[in-house]
């Protein structure tokens, strides 16, 4: 899960897919006012918003709501509306968790002009995917927070996306069916199943981001085209790099002085925390954090990774939504890294190993085993000072 630089030193380019969501918010101010994205090292593209938390039309606001109080150049950021639905499946909310405005309540407080909120343009979030892969082919990381319907949209209407990107990272479904919706779901996933499961699909993500092209009629040898696996950051990974909640609420994060983007997450933060102090709980899964931790700093925040076939369900029961990863050994890719040890960034294609290929339909993920919490902290504590 390393993020190469380039030789020309060119800066990094990513685009955000969110359904903030308060999460959401955090993980957007954390990629926005990094100090990469400061240093003018790292470039947001765009940001997309998905059906999920809340209807598509106000995870807008909420972005919106989130760049504004990032300042102007983060109100610059263009955002496109995307999916106002699931693909299939019968729509569900998260406002249980995340409040009745998505964002802990806090929107109204901080809800820019008019003028700001209103959408760039007419174009849809997955065309906005295409063209950005193409307006920056090879070198375009895609950090998607929400339900994969807008991905799964853009992946079939534009069955080239995933060789035009250099990363892509997911944040969903869960790697030991320790779930956040029920006993085995994670709500991205779950929100919206067929379109998980067409994008991690062998056609799209799951057949590796960049590389090269294979014909139709081989379109699952994937492994020999030199391609990188989307990494995906399943539930679990918030809940083994949980923030303590004392330390949320400390100066390095939302009780940051002189930040506005930390007074702003502070509104928005406050419903969670608060809930979870009710319910005994001493720590804060942040899960969206933990993803953006792993865009933008794979090297110290990822200490484990596996390669697994994946593949997601979408038959009627209690497993529709998971994520289903082959951990047979007959099954494991060769050469493939250990439960523990650095993140190395390899691809699908290990210099060395034997052709591998999962059975038909199952496409291939690169799954986080081992996260560190103080590199997530260090992220988050970044991005709000002045």
């Amino acid at each position: 899960m390393a993020a190469h630089s380039d030789a020309s030193e060119r800066p990094r380019v990513c685009v955000l897919d969110v359904d903030a969501g308060v999460d959401d918010a955090q993980a957007i101010v954390a990629v926005v006012l990094s100090p990469e994205a400061r240093a003018g090292k790292l470039v947001v593209a765009a940001i997309t918003c998905v059906t999920g938390n809340v209807p598509a039309d106000e995870v807008l606001l909420n972005v919106k709501a989130v760049l504004a109080a990032c300042g102007p150049e983060a109100e610059a950021i263009p955002v496109f509306a995307g999916a106002a639905r699931p693909l299939v499946a019968d729509y569900e909310d998260a406002r249980y968790w995340h409040g009745e405005d998505g964002l802990g309540g806090a929107r109204a407080k901080w809800t820019p002009t008019a003028s700001a909120v209103a959408v760039s343009g007419t174009e849809t979030a997955p065309a906005a995917l295409w063209r950005l892969a193409q307006e920056h082919e090879g070198r375009l990381e895609l950090l998607a927070l929400g339900p994969l319907t807008n991905v799964a949209v853009a992946c079939l209407l534009y069955p080239r996306l995933p060789r035009l990107l250099r990363r892509a990272v997911v944040m969903g479904g869960t790697s030991r069916m320790t779930g956040n919706l029920g006993a085995a779901l994670e709500y991205n996933f779950a929100a919206d199943p067929e379109a998980a499961a067409s994008a991690l699909s062998p056609q799209a993500l799951g057949g590796g981001v960049g590389g090269e092209a294979l014909s139709a009629s081989d379109e699952d040898a994937f492994l020999s085209a030199g391609r990188r696996p989307v990494e995906v950051v399943a539930w679990e990974a918030s809940l083994d790099a949980a923030l303590p909640v004392d330390w949320c609420r400390g100066g390095d994060w939302l009780g940051a002085p002189d930040s506005t983007a930390a007074e702003m997450l502070r509104d928005a933060s406050e419903l969670v925390l608060s809930r979870l102090e009710e319910g005994g709980e001493t720590t804060y899964p942040c899960a969206d954090a933990v993803a953006a931790a792993v865009l933008l700093r794979p090297e110290a925040t990822v200490t484990g990774a596996v390669v697994r076939a994946a593949k997601v369900e979408t038959s009627p029961g209690l497993c529709r939504g998971a994520l289903v990863l082959d951990h047979r050994p007959s099954h494991v890719p060769p050469g493939d890294r250990a439960e523990a040890g650095p993140a190395t960034g390899a691809t699908i294609d290990r210099p060395g190993a034997k052709a591998w290929r999962p059975e038909a339909g199952w496409g291939v993920c690169e799954v986080a085993t081992g996260l560190s919490t103080a590199a997530v902290q260090a992220m988050l504590a970044d991005s709000v000072k002045p």
